[in-house]
């Protein structure tokens, strides 16, 4: 039965029929709203293929989510998309920086960008090889024209360069099987329909795959050593490592608003991290200022003895800080991760609108004094007149003990 709404809806939702996985009741929420998130871009990336527009009108909004959750509802049972997953009305219809058609979008991006995109985007990205360079040409232009000030996450402005994309970059369409996996993380020639042939070979190639697991993991341990040696001696001679630095914001619970910097810009916006940047020092490592290519100033904290390993709790830590929003509190921009011969394992923090902090000698001045405060003697600590005034002053402060009794002794007088 034809849904009153889906006559009033331009999208065409019914794509999502042939995407969305069988699984998809089991999946946890946050991959679940992924998989909704990633769907809309697809659909839209298709409307502004066949329309030359990147959104419906505004007054077909609430009809498209009501198309779109009915067909989530043949998926998932009782999950509300918009309430669940936090997703605003606006999201299906609402323009990003202005732009509504494609020609906007070209006017906005520089015409070297355009040109690589149609370079790295315009071809088959089925296989991981042509997909990566394309992502990562994406990413360029999304952290360069759609992230910072002023850019709001109801309109999906993550989302634009990955519709363009598809849409009027690549020449297959977003609805090809290559170009939704990559762009869309979606697989359009997937079906819940089973094939009993078709599972009688798979359980063959299952057990031919645990079989040769099996053989491989007695040989693991012979060659374990040997292994640890060649590592040991290459990690002298290889240029730094970049994880999956190819729009990689999306590899924490889908966050819109968080970028994965790479190694590269860090050490850019630093000066190759300048002793002359450093405005702050600690056990786990530096705090450097900086500068990003759209001319922000940054705070970049760098963390060293890190581990591979340890990757996932880092990446817990960022999702935990990125959460926090507070008046006194600089915004959250970004992370980075990467390894470094002689160094090992680094991880970087990025936070925005880092102020001048001035010299050391100031720092010091306050750190003093809030140790003095923190005196476990009550008679020892100052009072706020008393702090005022040797903030005030251009002398050094004399170390704890010896203030303590100095201002101890006037407390007396």
């Amino acid at each position: 039965m034809k849904l009153a709404h889906e006559s009033i809806c331009p999208l065409n939702f019914t794509l999502l029929r042939k995407v969305f996985p069988s699984n998809l009741q089991s999946l946890d929420v946050p991959a679940k709203c992924q998989t909704i998130l990633q769907g809309i871009r697809l659909v839209r990336s298709n409307y502004l293929r066949i329309t030359g527009k990147f959104s419906p009108p505004s007054n077909s909004s609430e009809a498209c989510w009501d198309v779109y959750q009915n067909l989530v509802n043949e998926f998932i049972f009782g999950f509300d998309i918009r309430s669940s997953c936090g997703f605003h009305t606006g999201l299906i219809s609402e323009s990003c920086k202005n732009i509504t058609i494609g020609y906007q979008f070209e006017t906005l991006v520089s015409d070297i960008k355009l040109e690589e995109i149609r370079l790295l985007c315009n071809r088959s990205l089925d296989d991981d090889s042509s997909c990566r360079p394309c992502r990562k040409s994406l990413s360029s232009v999304y952290r360069s024209y759609f992230y910072g000030i002023g850019v709001g996450s109801a309109s999906d402005c993550y989302g634009y360069p990955l519709m363009y994309a598809g849409a009027l970059a690549n020449q297959y369409g977003p609805t090809d099987s290559g170009t939704s996996k990559c762009l869309f993380s979606t697989n359009l020639t997937s079906s819940n329909a089973k094939n009993p042939k078709h599972t009688t070979f798979l359980c063959a190639v299952s057990f031919g795959a645990a079989f040769g697991v099996f053989m491989t993991a007695a040989l693991v341990v012979f060659f374990t050593w040997r292994r640890k040696k060649k590592w040991r001696r290459r990690q002298n001679n290889v240029a730094p490592v970049e994880i999956d630095s190819s729009f990689g914001i999306e590899m924490i619970s889908g966050d819109n608003s968080l970028v994965k910097f790479t190694f590269e810009e860090i050490k850019k916006a630093t000066k190759n991290f300048s002793r002359e940047n450093i405005v702050g020092k600690g056990g786990y490592g530096n705090v450097y200022k900086g500068i990003l290519e759209n001319g922000s100033e940054v705070a970049f904290k760098r963390f060293k003895n890190c581990s591979a390993a340890g990757d996932a709790t880092f990446a817990h830590e960022v999702e935990v800080i990125a959460s926090i929003s507070h008046v006194n509190l600089v915004a959250f921009r970004g992370y980075c991760t990467t390894t470094v011969p002689m160094e090992g394992r680094l991880s970087n923090v990025i936070d925005e609108n880092m102020p001048e902090l001035g010299p050391s000698e100031v720092m010091e001045k306050f750190v003093m004094v809030a140790l003095l405060s923190t005196h476990p003697q009550l008679y020892a600590r100052p009072t706020m007149e008393q702090i005022v005034r040797i903030l005030e002053t251009d002398s050094p402060v004399s170390p704890v003990s010896e203030l303590s009794v100095s201002l101890s002794t006037e407390n007396i007088r």
